[in-house]
């Protein structure tokens, strides 16, 4: 005997059901999702990371210096004007929502402000960050105890190419037009974007990179800070923190009115 091959009303009343359950359990994740009107805020932090990584392969491992006298008449320029030839698109640089990155960068080398390499400097030999000037400059990915735990680059509202967490004199001001200070920005629902020596990038809570299971994110070797220099490191990451969160509060109550 031949079966009614269509369906039956308890059957589609079932699979409704099962639809507004996933759809309860993922509705919040997608509103989420969607708090923002762009493209993700890491898109471009891992375009930037696999052009490092591409550039290493090129150059015995080396990463871009933060700046160097390579420019056309030999002029200073950022790692960005170094790396453009593997990313060939100069929207990269920008962040969509940074609001500092229609401001002109310090270095005037044709990009404007946004993503800064980790430039952090310490006292310890091989304890600084990977772009730092201090120690060599350039930073071979071998000699990166922990790819994954080492934070390359982020995103700021300072007009320089790069970030030194503990310079709080440079990174715990409001951005404001014509201003070279700014903050690390961590306009993410308090989190900023972090590219990794391993290549991924992940958002965390400014403070939080102090200790990431045990592991410092602004050094090579993920090694603490000194008081001096966690102080100081303390003043920029609360700094962004406490901003970020202060603008979201009155975005908040703008909508409620």
């Amino acid at each position: 005997m031949r079966r009614n091959a269509g369906v039956s009303r308890r059957d589609l009343l079932a699979v409704l059901a099962i639809i507004g359950v996933v759809t309860a359990v993922l509705y919040p994740v997608f509103s989420k999702a969607g708090s923002h009107s762009g493209p993700s805020p890491y898109s471009n932090p891992k375009q930037i990371g696999l052009a490092m990584l591409q550039y290493a392969e090129d150059n015995e491992q080396y990463l871009p210096p933060r700046q160097a006298y390579t420019g056309y008449n030999h002029e200073l320029v950022s790692w960005r004007r170094i790396l453009y030839p593997y990313v060939k698109n100069e929207a990269i640089y920008q962040s969509w929502e940074n609001g500092a990155a229609k401001e002109p960068d310090l270095e005037h080398d044709g990009y404007n402000r946004s993503y800064a390499v980790n430039s952090t400097t310490v006292a310890r030999p091989g304890a600084s960050g990977p772009f730092s000037d201090v120690y060599g400059g350039k930073s071979k990915l071998q000699d990166i105890k922990n790819p994954a735990a080492t934070a390359l680059l982020t995103e700021t509202t300072a007009a320089y190419n790069d970030i030194n967490v503990t310079l709080p004199e440079a990174f715990t001001s409001e951005f404001g037009h014509g201003k070279n200070r700014g903050a690390l920005y961590a306009g993410y629902q308090s989190k900023s974007a972090y590219l990794f020596a391993d290549g991924h990038v992940k958002g965390w809570k400014p403070q939080d990179t102090l200790s990431v299971n045990g592991k410092n994110l602004w050094t090579r070797d993920n090694s603490d800070f000194s008081s001096t220099e966690t102080a100081a490191a303390s003043a920029v990451l609360q700094y962004s923190q406490d901003h970020y969160q202060e603008m979201q509060r009155k975005r908040g109550g703008q909508q409620a009115q």
